[in-house]
């Protein structure tokens, strides 16, 4: 994939760095041979703004985390079935968090490159992350609603507007900030 947005965040973000690379057909985030490779792919859809999304999370996770894969996030508390098959059962709502955060430097890094993708479009898919029913325990008026439709809207509609204020803390300055703190010690002189 070549676009002008694309070189514009390579030139920008990865060309300055000799360990953090862009791969065209992955999906999220690899550590390999000491280099961190961020996908375009999301799902079947290849694009800058699943690069955005990836570039996000590095900016957010902390700093011993960024050779990890995964980001060394959990997949929350293993449950065993003892015949092999084992299920991870989310307790707190730690992940929608953290997603509102990325999206929020993902929205900044939209703007800032002109990507078409606002607050609504990236909280679309916040209904079905894993512990979304963990969350919506924050909003009560979502219990006497019926439809999963409609719950799913009201829902994605909250983590937008929640994408909006933290888009005022996780700022395209901030983002630029982490992102060098976190590859700083690994630029190019």
């Amino acid at each position: 994939m070549k676009s002008q947005i694309l070189a514009k965040i390579k030139e920008i973000f990865f060309d300055p760095y000799r360990i953090v690379e862009i791969k065209e057909n992955l999906e999220g985030q690899l550590v390999l041979g000491g280099t961190i490779y961020l996908g375009l792919r999301a799902g079947g859809e290849i694009g800058e703004s699943n690069l955005c999304h990836e570039m996000a999370h590095l900016a957010e996770i902390d700093r011993e985390r960024v050779f990890s894969q995964g980001w060394g996030l959990k997949n929350g508390k293993p449950i065993d079935f003892g015949d092999g098959t084992i299920i991870y059962q989310r307790t707190t709502a730690q992940h929608i968090d953290r997603e509102i955060r990325v999206w929020a430097y993902q929205l900044n890094l939209h703007r800032y490159f002109h990507i078409d993708e606002d607050a609504s479009a990236l909280a679309s898919s916040a209904p079905y992350l894993p512990d979304t029913y963990l969350a919506i325990d924050r909003l009560p008026q979502i219990k006497s609603i019926q439809s999963n439709n409609q719950r799913n809207n009201v829902f994605a509609d909250w983590v937008a507007r929640r994408i909006e204020q933290q888009s005022q803390i996780y700022t395209f300055e901030k983002f630029c900030q982490q992102w060098n703190g976190k590859l700083g010690e690994f630029k190019i002189f």
